[in-house]
């Protein structure tokens, strides 16, 4: 049943988002050529890239807006408002629908990052001189840092799953957030905006406790293993272990108490 929960949840958000990717792109590469078939001097060409500068500037935004929006959205409107009656009456659990909005979710916001960045290389391909054959070195010194140094290679995995789930607890603190307000039988906008203030506050004071014992942590580190690369090497796994072990840990509490309100208190009068 979820893979009929993300068949539908992902034909509606595609069927918002890839206008605008396909958009943005194409505007991007209308900005970059103009700058090269038309002549420099002409004023067809300042026209051109102007407007197109000003449309893949708005594009931008739009995609920021509206990536925003699916996130919150799809998630309050589907299964916190008149929709959770027709979500809710089907045959599925409330990890389903829940996983269901946020592997949407995920997948969507990856691919608004992906389709920026790919804006950013075409503008930069086409305006930058030198651009391509710097980025080309740019790989191939990258492979060879690998090659000489293996552990470079797990580092970059370290950064890049460590952004995953940074994003993953991002969207699950909008989830608990605004599952924490419906609680409420009033002002459940007000009640979810004060929720995810005062998640953000745990955040922090929990991230300023765990800073207090990882430097203590390292001070005796230090005096056992003193000297060395294997320090450097051991402090660094440490930091990197430590930070994927919490962000899974709030993760997990996120989506359990938002999966308990689902299944146990959800208020939908």
């Amino acid at each position: 049943m979820l893979g009929k929960l993300l068949k539908y949840d992902f034909k509606d958000s595609l069927r918002q988002f890839l206008p605008l990717w396909g958009a943005l792109l194409a505007m991007s590469l209308l900005n970059g050529l103009s700058g090269k078939l038309l002549p420099e001097t002409s004023s067809a060409a300042g026209t051109v890239q102007s407007l197109s500068g000003i449309v893949v500037f708005a594009l931008f935004v739009a995609i920021a807006a509206l990536s925003i929006s699916v996130i919150l959205s799809r998630f309050y409107a589907g299964l916190l408002g008149e929709g959770g009656y027709l979500y809710f009456s089907l045959p599925v659990t409330a990890n389903q629908h829940l996983a269901s909005k946020y592997i949407t979710a995920m997948v969507m916001a990856i691919g608004c990052s992906a389709t920026a960045l790919a804006s950013g290389f075409i503008l930069l391909a086409f305006q930058e001189e030198g651009f391509l054959s710097g980025f080309t070195g740019f790989l191939k010194d990258m492979l060879q840092a690998f090659q000489r140094y293996p552990k470079s290679g797990l580092l970059a995995a370290e950064v890049m799953v460590i952004a995953l789930l940074t994003l993953s607890c991002i969207i699950l603190r909008f989830y608990t957030a605004m599952a924490i307000g419906h609680l409420f039988n009033n002002h459940r906008k007000a009640w979810s905006i004060i929720a995810y203030v005062l998640m953000g506050w745990a955040k922090d004071l929990i991230l300023v406790l765990l800073v207090n014992i990882s430097d203590s942590i390292a001070a005796v580190v230090d005096l056992n293993l003193r000297g060395g690369e294997k320090l450097l090497d051991y402090s660094s796994s440490f930091a990197g272990g430590a930070v994927i072990l919490l962000l899974l840990a709030a993760g997990a509490v996120m989506w359990l108490l938002t999966e308990y309100i689902l299944r146990n208190k959800l208020n939908l009068n």
